[in-house]
């Protein structure tokens, strides 16, 4: 769990500072004035995930109240855990979504980095809900990290 935390965060860390050299290196708009119709639509499904990404964590913090409670296991519901068993998982692809729409898919390092989060993002929600199958006979939704999809 250790090397898990250190990864994440040298991971965001290097993620920022490499993306903003590149943006600062190539022909950006430099205002908001050269942003998109879709640029700006962009950006509100950003913040939009990050609101919903930010509820889903404080759902799952909710489960456990307690030291008591540390080896109780609940199945998490509300908002998109309706939807999906990982809708943290599933809000990180859509700020990533949006940051590529944002950029109009001009970043090949933001490519790389999609790549990435959305291979990890997937597997991890596939395991999850592997998890909560075999330990609690039970998912929070029918579909791991996209609605009617996966």
């Amino acid at each position: 769990h250790l090397a898990g935390y250190f990864f994440g965060v040298a991971y965001y860390q290097f993620v920022g500072l490499t993306f903003g050299l590149e943006s600062h290196l190539s022909n950006s708009p430099s205002t908001v004035l050269d942003l998109r119709w879709f640029q700006w639509a962009a950006i509100v499904l950003f913040a939009w995930a990050s609101y919903h990404q930010h509820i889903a964590f404080r759902i799952l913090a909710s489960l456990r109240q307690s030291k008591k409670d540390n080896t109780v296991y609940r199945i998490p519901s509300g908002d998109w855990f309706n939807y999906v068993s990982c809708p943290h998982f599933f809000m990180e692809l859509l700020i990533y979504t949006a940051l590529i729409i944002i950029t109009r898919g001009s970043s090949t390092l933001l490519w790389i980095i999609y790549s990435f989060v959305l291979t990890n993002q997937i597997l991890n929600a596939l395991q999850t809900q592997e998890w909560y199958r075999n330990n609690l006979k039970q998912t929070p939704a029918k579909y791991s990290i996209i609605p009617f999809i996966l």
